[in-house]
Formats: structure tokens, C-alpha cells, sequence
């Protein structure tokens, strides 16, 4: 879900608004609000004498305002010597200055003035010598903001350098819009997209593979083929895989009540679980019963939440306590899915998500450049991708780290996660695979009826991809990912990106690379 008018392309309170409908606060407290628009809370009335200031040299910050899908990034100039302390949040489309700035309680609070589209807001920050804390209260409710000094790079570059390293395939990829033809390179800067990876399957093998672009748009590295990007909820399809596997090796009952394994954070009981309970199958299809989650993962240097904490809902923003809203086996719960079935697998086999990954998934299925670890180790080339914006700067958090790992912390390249997909289709054909021994295939037939075959995607009438092949696409911050993948005559492309919400390029390569190789009937 894009914002429409964020902070980097309009209003300062249309990007409160834009975020607010993808993750609305808590109902604010009648004491906070007061006065005809948002209202100005009363510590704005009354700054305190002796409030210290902040000793600060710092004048320009990079600042990102908190957002679920697509987190929005602006210059802001904090002017703290002034009996009257003011900051200017900088836009592409304008500049807000605020009013009533006062120290009350060793904090900045302000006020923005009202806007006769979307409103007024009030804020607060605290402001230290490296990095600013806040949060703007609005109609909507709270949102929180971070930053940091702005950098001399952070103004250097917008948009994907001109000169760009190709990787060795895909230098003959044509790319059409508006009926014209694009290289792929031209698409990247309209896009604002800094790096693609790419792997092409056909007869159920990786035949090409290609890196181009940049890490990120500040260091100008180029990227190549074993470069990491993050596929977000790309990736979640491997816990299932996983599972398939446990199962084959009697270490996991597919068909058993989840909170039966789960001691951590087990399902609460309610009237939708008296008909029958969550089961493990029930994770594996989607169908769990439970609320969806879009997670936004958290920034690097702060305290991190382990998942049964998580699960538990020690953090109601990222996730409630785990109650059924239907009958287990309803289809929904996307997202918690994944983290719920990661906590099972773990406290059924008493073994950690990355190592039974690497052992049954990663090593069999040739995924030697993949890891869950949250900062990839330097045997895999700690050589990664940063995450950017919709518009082309990098993402002040650089990427996030996520607790329910198996949903969406894989760190992989376009060509490990195809070696995957081939494994994947030759399993759905029945033929010989790396998943799953001919003696074994008896525990998929369950899920070739499902709408949803082992967490892909299939495409329907009228999806964005002709009927008969699979998809699952992947957003976390900074990053987008997807990949088609033909059911059952073994072709397939794999897309990787690190710009937020890159939905549109990652199509229009799908649909060109199809096109270029269409699959044998």
C-alpha cells in the first residue's frame, strides 16, 4: 500500500494521515487533547524556565516519520537557540514551520499549524548530539519519528547513478512501457531503484542469473550476483518447506493442536476454538483463524523483542496476543502464520530456526549465499544491500531486523532462492527433489487442493500473471522481492530490489522476461 502524498511528496499532515490508515494508534486520552483541531496539549501552554536545552551542534537532520509499508524521510532544521525554539520540516513539495515551540520537561513540543485538508498536529522531541526521538500527535493518533545529523551524502544522490555494473546475464533483457522498449537500466533510474538481482529458471534449472546497480546510492558499490538483499515475506514459504521436512522425519506431527508444542505463547481459547483447534497444517496453509500482520521489524541498536515475547504481545504495536477472530482452518492470519509455526518448529525440535534451516533447507537445496542472522557473517561476503525509499535515498535504518526471522528476516540472493524454486517445482511434478523422497511425496498431496499450495501464491484470472503460475511477494523496509514461477512446466524468474514498495519495476521485468521466454504449453 503506497501512501499517496507522503512526507517526501506533499503535506506534512497527509503523510500522518497516509500512515495512520495502515497502522491507526490507540484512541488517545481525553487529557491529551484539547482545543479545535488536534489540539495543543497543555505542557505546549507553559514551558518551564529551567528546562535544559540540548547541547547539540547539529542544525539539519535526516528524519523518518515511522510507517508500517512505506516509512517517510525529511530534512528537518532545528533552530534551539531561540527564546522560542522553532523547527522546519523540509519537503520536496514545500516547507512547514512550526509555532509554539517551548522546552517543557527537557523536551521540544511544538505545534504544526492546521492545514485545511488534513489538519493540525502537535509534537514533541527529544534531542540529543547524534539522534532525535519524537512522536507527532494527530487526529489519526501517534506516530514516532527518529533521526540522526544530516551527512553530506544523504543530499549527494537521489536516483540510481547513471553508470551502473551489469552482472553476466541479462544484458539482452528489453523491458516495454507505454509502447515503448527500456533497458533495464533506464527503468531503474525512473524507478528509483539502486540494485536488481535476477535469476531466470527453465527445464527446472537456473540458467541466468544477473546483478545491477549499486549497494546503496551513498557508497556507489556495485552489487554482483552473490550480493544479499532481504526478501521479507518472499521468504516465508521456506518455513513451510522446513516443515514438510520435519514431518518427513517424524519430528513434527503436522495434524497436532499447536498448543501442544507451543508453552511459550499459546493460543488463547474462545468461543471460534470450541469447534476444533489451530493446527500445525492449519499454520502451514494460512488458515490459523488469527489477525493479519504486516510486521515493520525494528532498527538496529535497539533492544529487540525475542518472538515468544512478541507472540506473547509484550509489543501490542507489532503484534496483540495470539486469539483466534474465526474458527481455526478460516483462511487469514497472514504474517503471524509464519511467526507462529517458526515458535512451533523451534519448541518441537528444541533447535534454532537458522540451524534448521541450514542443516534441511539451505545446504540440500544449494542456498549457500542465505542466512537468518541478522547481520549477515563475513563467510557469506557481509556484502549487502542497503534499503531505500520510494524515492530514492537510502532508508536511515539501513534495513531492519526482524524477531519472527522465518516471515521475514531472510537475507538471500536472486539465484540462491531460484536453486530453492526449482526444488519446489520439481516436487509439485512429481519429480525426483531434494525435499522430499519418493516414499515421502504422500505428506504433500493434502496441500495440492489448497488455494494456497505450501504458502505460494497461485494466479487466478486476472492477476498480474497468466494462470498456472505461483508467486509470493516480499516487502520489508527498504526492500521488495518476488519471483513467478510456472507450476508445472519448470520455468521461472526471481527479482530482488532494495527500494521500498518496488512493485512496479518488479512486474515489469516479470512480464518481460515471461514474454521474452514463454513457457512451453
Amino acid at each position: 500500500m503506497t501512501m499517496g502524498r507522503g512526507f517526501a511528496g506533499g503535506y506534512i499532515p497527509a503523510a500522518l494521515a497516509g500512515i495512520m490508515t495502515i497502522a491507526p494508534a490507540q484512541a488517545f486520552r481525553a487529557n491529551r487533547l484539547c482545543g479545535p483541531a488536534v489540539g495543543a496539549r497543555a505542557d505546549l501552554q507553559r514551558p518551564e524556565a529551567k528546562s535544559p536545552r540540548p547541547q547539540t551542534p547539529a542544525r539539519l537532520w535526516k528524519i523518518e516519520i515511522e510507517g508500517r509499508d512505506d516509512p517517510s524521510s525529511v530534512t528537518a532544521e532545528f533552530d534551539l537557540d531561540k527564546t522560542e525554539p522553532t523547527a522546519l520540516f523540509k519537503t520536496a513539495q514545500g516547507s512547514f514551520r512550526t509555532e509554539r515551540g517551548a522546552w517543557a520537561g527537557g523536551k521540544f513540543v511544538f505545534h504544526l499549524p492546521d492545514d485545511p485538508l488534513y489538519g493540525a498536529a502537535d509534537g514533541e522531541a527529544e534531542i540529543a548530539p547524534e539522534a532525535v526521538h519524537g512522536v507527532l500527535f494527530t487526529s489519526k493518533g501517534e506516530l514516532k519519528f527518529h533521526g540522526r545529523p544530516q551527512k553530506p551524502t544523504d543530499l549527494a544522490v537521489r536516483s540510481v547513478p547513471a553508470s551502473l555494473r551489469q552482472g553476466p546475464g541479462f544484458r539482452r533483457l528489453t523491458l516495454e512501457r507505454d509502447g515503448k522498449p527500456w533497458t533495464l537500466p533506464d527503468r531503474m533510474r525512473f524507478h528509483h531503484v539502486p540494485a536488481v538481482s535476477l535469476a531466470r529458471i527453465e527445464n527446472y534449472k537456473v540458467v541466468e542469473i544477473g546483478a545491477f546497480g549499486v549497494t546503496d546510492i551513498e557508497s556507489g558499490t556495485p552489487v554482483d550476483t552473490d550480493t544479499l538483499f532481504q526478501a521479507g515475506g518472499m521468504g516465508s514459504p521456506l518455513l513451510n518447506l522446513l516443515a514438510l521436512r520435519l514431518a518427513a522425519q517424524g519430528r513434527l506431527d503436522l495434524d497436532r493442536d499447536v498448543n501442544a508444542s507451543l508453552k511459550s505463547a499459546p493460543i488463547a481459547d474462545n468461543a471460534f476454538t470450541h469447534t476444533r483447534k489451530t493446527t500445525v497444517r492449519d499454520l502451514m496453509n494460512g488458515a490459523s483463524g488469527l489477525s493479519q500482520y504486516k510486521f515493520g521489524g525494528y532498527r538496529p541498536g535497539i533492544p529487540l523483542p525475542t518472538l515468544p515475547a512478541l507472540l506473547a504481545g509484550k509489543d501490542p504495536k507489532e503484534m496483540e496476543p495470539l486469539q483466534p477472530v474465526r474458527v481455526p482452518g478460516t483462511y487469514g492470519g497472514e504474517g503471524v502464520c509464519g511467526a507462529l509455526l517458526q515458535q512451533v518448529i523451534e519448541e518441537a525440535t528444541g533447535r534454532s530456526l537458522p540451524e534448521l534451516m541450514r542443516k534441511n533447507i539451505f545446504a540440500p537445496l544449494g542456498m549457500n549465499h542465505s542466512t537468518y542472522a541478522f547481520y549477515p557473517a563475513e563467510h557469506l561476503r557481509g556484502k549487502i544491500t542497503l534499503g531505500h525509499y520510494a524515492t530514492g535515498g537510502v532508508a536511515l535504518d539501513r534495513f531492519h531486523l526482524y524477531p519472527e526471522t522465518g516471515e521475514t528476516g531472510l537475507w538471500t540472493t536472486a539465484g540462491d532462492f531460484a536453486r530453492m524454486l526449482c526444488q519446489v517445482q520439481l516436487l509439485l511434478a512429481g519429480k525426483p527433489n531434494r525435499i522430499l523422497s519418493a516414499e515421502q511425496t504422500g505428506l504433500l498431496k493434502p496441500f495440492l487442493t489448497e488455494r494456497c499450495i505450501l504458502g505460494f501464491l497461485q494466479a487466478e484470472k486476472g492477476d498480474f500473471l497468466p494462470v498456472g503460475y505461483l508467486y509470493h511477494g516480499g516487502a520489508s523496509y527498504g526492500y521488495y522481492a518476488n519471483h513467478a514461477t510456472h507450476r508445472s512446466n519448470g520455468t521461472g524468474i526471481v527479482v530482488m530490489e532494495n527500494r521500498n514498495l518496488s512493485w512496479a519495476l518488479n512486474n515489469e521485468i516479470i512480464k518481460a522476461v515471461l514474454k521474452s521466454h514463454p513457457a512451453a504449453p
